[in-house]
């Protein structure tokens, strides 16, 4: 092997992350600066000058001389859903008037938040509030490893684009997650987007999760109060599903139902 070969070879071993992107974990976000609806300062054009401006934490305004077009962020650069100082961001503005709008949570573990790619939500169980996370500026939520990771091209943002005409609607190219847009029919708008997950050995097929046994045994299955049992029949790998009795809930960890701490 050549000197060089060697030194970069040296390199390599003691320093492996060098050739790699680190991916860092996020913030967590102090509960003060959630809010169930984004807020903002009401700015409105001075109707002589031409620019741009924020009239609230999500809307960018268009002053042209004694007009104005608003527009929301999301809408017109998908991914970056704040306006910051007349630019739509990815990252919520640091002067504190944008506040991040509240995650629901719809099972345990982690999930990205569906408008913003620099923000994700750890969750509990369902519908507890959810601990939310921001990554650093220029860092983007890396669903696969529930961490944050350079953002090195547009691509790397990954946000929910609602369908009205599908139920259900993917995650980027994620088979874990997906979302269910909730539309106020007056308006035809979005009022609120819902993310989920598939179990353990479920990937979303773009209508929902299927399921495959991965073994002979009891899985979690996406309600709580039932479960999977894999089992073999004619030589081939089978389920079906199994409902826990009354008042009890499926603990995949020791793969019985149980009771759980707050009544179901």
């Amino acid at each position: 092997m050549e000197t060089t070969d060697l030194l970069y070879f040296a390199i390599f071993i003691l320093n492996p992350m060098s050739s790699i992107a680190q991916e860092v974990p996020g913030s967590l976000v102090p509960s003060s600066n959630l809010n169930p609806t984004v807020t903002g300062s009401g700015t409105t054009c001075d109707g002589r000058n031409y620019y741009t401006t924020c009239s609230d934490c999500t809307t960018v305004l268009s002053c042209i001389g004694p007009s104005s077009d608003a527009r929301s962020c999301q809408s017109v650069s998908p991914g970056k859903p704040f306006c910051d100082d007349g630019t739509c961001s990815a990252n919520r503005p640091i002067n504190g008037n944008c506040q991040i709008s509240s995650f629901t949570c719809t099972s345990a573990g982690y999930f990205p938040d569906p408008s913003n790619c620099g923000i994700y939500h750890y969750c509990g169980q369902a519908l507890e509030p959810a601990s939310t996370y921001q990554c650093p500026p220029k860092y983007v939520y890396n669903a696969a490893s529930h961490m944050c990771r350079q953002r090195t091209q547009n691509s790397n943002c990954v946000t929910v684009k609602c369908n009205r005409n599908a139920l259900f609607v993917p995650y980027g190219n994620s088979k874990t997650y997906f979302a269910y847009c909730q539309y106020d029919d007056a308006a035809n708008s979005v009022i609120n987007v819902f993310m989920f997950k598939c179990v353990d050995y479920a990937t979303f097929d773009g209508s929902g999760c299927v399921f495959i046994c991965p073994t002979q045994g009891s899985f979690a299955h996406p309600d709580p109060r039932k479960y999977y049992q894999c089992y073999y029949s004619q030589s081939k790998l089978v389920y079906s599903v199994k409902q826990c009795s009354k008042g009890k809930v499926f603990d995949n960890s020791s793969k019985v139902c149980v009771t759980p701490v707050t009544p179901y």
